[in-house]
């Protein structure tokens, strides 16, 4: 052979991060093939006390590819703290070559806990005489569209990963109502409502309020949303047609990055299907808007199925918090709970009621 190299995109270690007690793997990578080739890794394991241990490890064949072959070789595990010097060598009819030599600083566990806080206040105004199931604001049923499904779904996706999900109260009481009870917000209202029916001022509303999406990551990576924008940024009035694309897109932006590329099936058995909606872009009727939410309300229907399913399988924990999450800092820091030099006064009366 003439030419080893290692740490490549082809030739990698692995993990490339190595840690105490655990041993790497390195991939070679020599050219040409050839017959009565040998590659092998020399190490020198140097440790904290300057004392070192020195060896080889032989190389196994793993394939070739056009004119590589590709060799695997195992590193010996050291402790958290020893450095590692190695090089791979090679062997062939040709001579002997090297790769560069290559130092490794053997480190800790990293102990990692991955904690998801899904939270949003009660939209319902409490002392208005409105119907239970009628939201001020629409981002319980948005965020749930585009997070908090698809984010436990990732998760299922590497069953290696563990994580914890924190479900408030308020959410979950909110989803429950959208998912089971038919609750509706002011921007699903409008959503509903055929354009031609829209009064001057709901379209003046619907203009106003359904651009409320990143505009960069929602709005204008969409060609039909960001025409919209430009549009009403122009001040002039939309068509009947721009105002159900608006209507459209005001939603569909929102859906998860899997839903608006492919039909996807939930754990609950439904297919939710808004790709081709995507792809359409433009021209959309009542009916293209009415589906469209029929496949919203799919989706809120498997949010807590999908995470009892992870949490009954042991690879999600879900904790909760008091019914309003706006107490959860507290659980954090009781200097939140007041402004500087309130909490002084406050501990203060606790003292004297201590006292009497």
């Amino acid at each position: 052979m003439r030419t080893i190299w290692h740490l490549t995109d082809d030739a990698p270690r692995d993990p490339e991060r190595v840690l105490g007690g655990n041993p790497a793997t390195v991939t070679i990578g020599t050219w040409p093939i050839g017959p009565s080739q040998r590659v092998a890794v020399s190490y020198t394991i140097e440790h904290p006390d300057r004392t070192e241990r020195t060896g080889w490890a032989d190389a196994s064949w793993h394939h070739n590819s056009a004119v590589n072959s590709y060799w695997v070789a195992q590193l010996p595990a050291a402790r958290t703290g020893d450095r590692i010097r190695y090089q791979p060598c090679g062997i062939g009819p040709e001579g002997e070559t090297t790769a560069r030599e290559v130092v490794i600083e053997v480190g800790p566990p990293v102990f990692l806990a991955l904690l998801w806080h899904h939270h949003q206040p009660l939209y319902r105004d409490l002392a208005a005489a409105t119907p239970r199931g009628s939201y001020q604001l629409p981002w319980v049923r948005l965020h749930a569209i585009r997070d908090y499904y698809s984010m436990a779904a990732l998760v299922a996706r590497y069953p290696r990963v563990r994580a914890s999900f924190n479900l408030t109260p308020v959410l979950l009481d909110q989803l429950d109502d959208y998912a089971r009870h038919g609750a509706t917000d002011r921007h699903l209202d409008l959503t509903l409502t055929p354009a031609e029916r829209l009064s001057a001022e709901e379209r003046l509303e619907l203009v106003s309020s359904f651009f409320d999406a990143d505009w960069h990551h929602q709005v204008l990576r969409h060609e039909r949303y960001a025409e919209l924008f430009r549009a009403a940024t122009r001040k002039r009035g939309l068509t009947l047609q721009e105002l159900r694309d608006l209507q459209m897109w005001s939603n569909l932006a929102w859906f998860g990055t899997r839903f608006q590329t492919e039909p996807t099936e939930l754990v609950t058995g439904e297919v939710v299907r808004v790709d081709d909606l995507v792809r359409q872009g433009r021209d959309f009727t009542a009916g293209d808007i009415r589906r469209m939410v029929e496949e919203q309300v799919k989706i809120l229907r498997a949010v807590v199925p999908l995470h009892r399913i992870l949490q009954e399988k042991g690879q999600i924990e879900v904790v909760t918090s008091p019914y309003f999450h706006p107490i959860l800092p507290l659980l954090i820091d009781t200097e939140s709970a007041t402004p500087e030099g309130d909490l002084s006064r406050l501990r203060a009366g606790l003292v004297n009621q201590q006292a009497l």
